[in-house]
């Protein structure tokens, strides 16, 4: 099985990840500005949304990873290249929650 991901689908899941890291960031915008409002780095929280609906959050820490695929790898397409290797020197906070705009085939 394949999964296909339209490009607005992974544009949006960008701008969500962004829209995280500037509300949920330790150092970015915070609605709540009280001292000790924002939860601690590496331990569970939920997000509490109007109608009293949590929303699971994960901390992603600082650190690097390699975004892009090997050119060995099997069925990757032009756009998956070079492989980067990406610094995050912040951590931030992400929601957790599924993709539900990708399609199989």
């Amino acid at each position: 099985m394949k999964i296909v991901r339209s490009k607005n689908s992974v544009i949006k899941s960008f701008m969500l990840a962004l829209i995280a890291l500037l509300i949920f960031s330790p150092n970015g915008y915070s609605q709540n500005k009280k001292a000790g409002a924002h939860p601690t780095p590496g331990k569970k929280w939920d997000l509490k949304l109007p109608g009293n609906t949590l929303l699971p959050m994960m901390w992603v820490a600082p650190g690097k990873f390699v975004m892009g695929s090997p050119e060995s790898e099997q069925g990757r397409k032009a756009d998956e290249s070079p492989q980067t290797t990406v610094t995050l020197t912040k951590g931030y906070w992400l929601g957790k929650t599924e993709d539900r705009e990708c399609a199989t085939s």
